[in-house]
């Protein structure tokens, strides 16, 4: 799947690569920051089996102001 990010983004993502060398790649980091929310959204009890079309709202609420999506 191909995700496109906002190029302001994209270089605070890259500044912070070079900074830490903590990831090799954007989407590497991408990739980890996912990681991070699909374990909150576990956490919080979200089953994407049962989803109600409100909790893909909310989703995709915070997918957005994350910057994932437009």
């Amino acid at each position: 799947m191909k995700v496109e990010i906002k190029k302001e983004f994209e270089k605070v993502i890259k500044d912070r690569i070079k900074k830490d060398n903590q990831f090799s790649s954007v989407e590497e980091y991408i990739n980890h920051i996912l990681e991070q929310v699909v374990e909150r959204l576990r956490k919080e009890g979200f089953d994407h089996k049962n989803i109600s079309k409100k909790q893909q709202k909310e989703v995709e609420k915070r997918l957005r102001s994350l910057g994932y999506l437009n």
